[in-house]
């Protein structure tokens, strides 16, 4: 079988592994034809395989997660139970899925094609383009089927970690527009009470009806406000309900859900980001393609003695330097990737603490217009304004420290690919 370094894990899709035992124990000695030169580029024991990038989610086991439990037509939602069902529900996960699974078995052919060049002679050396083919086939156009592979399984791997991120902060955009919502609902219920007891007194004419006007205008906020936070969770939950493939007819609740804030831990960013651009899949690749390339460039100066493909070898040192730009151009973009989100993480940090900063504010002025209204000196609405500012204040520090917790998760992963 293929293994690869100690940090990496086995791959076994089952048509690579009969392929490779095939290899392993009919191929022990190099082939007839097979000059030293080439035996000495490549072996049959791969060690240069990307950590992970031979992993297959397709390969596994069918997922087993229950379906979201339903009660009287609402479907019940948690964040746990949205993120362990993306691989069965999400079109565009699967749709990846299905690419990786079309090149896992285009590898599987491409080492099929290395065993049967592996054990024929091989073409005489007067035949240059029949014999570099079949050299190809030995040791190079495997290799290429495999970064394929990877590339996809890397890609797929992405659009998980996206996916999730994505519902993750759909999930919590709800949420908070929910507590919204309830804040203006639970303050229009005071603002009635207060209506009803303006409405007594005017009636018995303690109060002017003209007292009422400055009611009936915070009413139609508040029914402005309830009827625009109500379109927006319709519209937020429409879309969840679309990516979850929930039928629309039903409506969802979601669990309460509130990130507690860890600050990231920086101390060694420095490092971590190093070595997260020297393991990132866009170098590995870029360093794989271009070790392929040289490789096929020796197979072409060894067996095509009398230029009869110069143009292969002309358009192969072009994908040579090209190559090299692209692993110089991966680097630097990776790295100031990384600090864009590293510095991001930072700005939503002391975002956190201006919410804080704005929260301390609003409770002050809230308990300074609840002592005024015991003591005659602030009308009830005063107070419902005061009420609200606090309440949306609470919410706009935790959607403040979701939203960083969100970016830190999605950071941290970041690091380790």
């Amino acid at each position: 079988m293929f293994i690869e370094s100690s940090k990496t894990r086995l791959f076994k899709p089952v048509a690579y592994v009969l392929t490779a035992m095939l290899i392993v124990a009919l191929c022990a000695a190099p082939a007839s034809a097979a000059s030293a030169g080439a035996e000495s580029r490549r072996g049959n024991l791969r060690t240069d395989m990307k950590p992970g990038a031979l992993t297959n989610p397709g390969s596994a086991a069918v997922e087993t997660e229950a379906p979201y439990t339903e009660s009287r037509g609402v479907v019940h939602l948690t964040i746990v139970n949205i993120t362990n069902r993306i691989k069965l529900d999400n079109e565009d996960y699967q749709v990846s899925q299905k690419r990786a699974d079309i090149y896992q078995r285009l590898l599987a052919n491409a080492m099929h094609d290395k065993y049967l060049a592996d054990n024929k002679d091989a073409p005489p050396a007067i035949l240059a383009a029949q014999r570099v083919a079949h050299e190809m086939n030995r040791y190079t156009a495997w290799r290429n089927a495999e970064l394929d592979f990877e590339r996809y399984q890397n890609d797929l791997k992405d659009k998980y970690d996206r996916i999730k991120s994505s519902l993750k902060k759909q999930y919590t955009d709800i949420l908070d527009l929910e507590r919204g919502l309830k804040t203006y609902q639970d303050e229009m219920i005071k603002l009635d009470l207060n209506i009803e007891q303006l409405a007594a007194k005017i009636s018995v004419g303690v109060a002017k009806e003209s007292d009422m006007d400055a009611y009936r205008s915070q009413k139609l906020r508040l029914e402005t406000d309830i009827a625009s936070t109500l379109r927006d969770i319709d519209l937020a939950k429409f879309n969840l309900k679309t990516d979850l493939k929930i039928d629309h007819k039903k409506d969802i609740l979601l669990a309460d859900y509130n990130e507690k804030f860890v600050r990231f831990n920086d101390a060694r960013v420095d490092e971590q980001i190093k070595a997260a651009v020297d393991g990132c899949f866009s170098v590995y690749s870029n360093t794989k393609k271009l070790d392929i390339l040289r490789e096929e460039r020796a197979i072409l100066v060894q067996w095509d003695k009398a230029g009869a493909m110069a143009s292969n070898l002309y358009n192969n040192e072009i994908s040579i330097k090209e190559t090299e730009y692209a692993l110089i151009n991966a680097r630097k973009t990776e790295e100031s990737g990384l600090w864009s989100d590293y510095y991001g993480l930072l700005n939503q940090e002391a975002q956190i603490e201006i919410e804080r900063l704005n929260l301390k504010i609003a409770e002050n002025e809230y308990n300074v217009a609840v002592a005024k209204l015991a003591h005659g000196l602030a009308t009830p609405l005063e107070e419902q304004n005061a009420s609200i500012a606090f309440e949306s204040a609470k919410t706009s520090v935790q959607t403040a420290i979701n939203n960083y917790m969100r970016m830190r998760e999605d950071f941290e992963q970041r690091l380790k690919n």
